[in-house]
């Protein structure tokens, strides 16, 4: 039999980690679906207020799961929700 030994504390604070991203997944798309022409991360973080940091997390993790389409223009490039029409 092999026993592990799980430190509770390190349990709590995975699991604020996880729900924080999601929270901050979770506005991300709202902005998102609130502008049909899709939003930059300079825009996102003005409408979000989440950190730069955050939000470019959270679009890793929404491009991962196929939820954003990205657009370049220029240097920059726009977010918009997937599967949206303009």
């Amino acid at each position: 039999m092999v026993y592990i030994r799980i430190n509770v504390n390190n349990v709590f604070f995975a699991l604020n980690l996880i729900e924080g991203m999601m929270k901050a997944v979770d506005k991300i798309l709202k902005c998102l679906e609130n502008n049909k022409y899709g939003l930059t991360i300079t825009n996102l973080v003005d409408d979000s207020g989440l950190s730069r940091s955050a939000i470019r997390t959270g679009l890793a993790r929404l491009e991962g799961a196929q939820q954003v389409k990205i657009r370049c223009v220029g240097m920059a490039k726009v977010y918009s929700v997937a599967g949206k029409k303009k």
